[in-house]
């Protein structure tokens, strides 16, 4: 985010800024561990590339993250990308791009209703950086009510 806010007015010339981004701050992104729960009933823990939670397949820059997620299902979709190297990441782009990530060996999916997430890094909620420590994503069913 910090790196999109800082190129923004490179849009005339950079087609797609949001990309310019990324590999902005991939350049010099570190790799932490981090620790899963699902539920409670299954914990996952390790080096991670990326972790993802999402409720819909996309993200902002179209970027079909979570193929199989449905925002009627109950579910968070849980992206793992392990312990990748960057140059693994570069070279497998494209299929993170057309949702077809799962393919390669290092990158799993989970599901569940209550995700917590514990990491020394740092973590982005809907591309904002939010903070570190340990963070809860959860389903509520029903929570809000919508009149039309």
């Amino acid at each position: 985010v910090k790196y999109y806010n800082r190129v923004r007015f490179l849009k005339r010339i950079v087609p797609n800024t949001v990309d310019f981004s990324i590999w902005a701050a991939f350049v010099s992104y570190r790799m932490g561990k981090m620790k899963v729960s699902i539920d409670g009933r299954k914990t996952v823990e390790g080096k991670f590339f990326d972790i993802t939670i999402s409720n819909g397949k996309y993200i902002g820059n179209g970027d079909v993250i979570a193929p199989y997620a449905s925002m009627q299902d109950g579910l968070l979709d849980i992206i793992l990308f392990g312990d990748l190297s960057k140059l693994e990441v570069v070279r497998n782009r494209n299929m993170l791009r057309k949702g077809t990530h799962f393919q390669h060996p290092k990158v799993k999916m989970e599901r569940g209703k209550k995700i917590t997430v514990s990491s020394k890094c740092n973590y982005h909620v809907d591309g904002d950086l939010a903070g570190r420590g340990e963070v809860v994503f959860e389903i509520k069913e029903n929570f809000l009510s919508v009149k039309v």
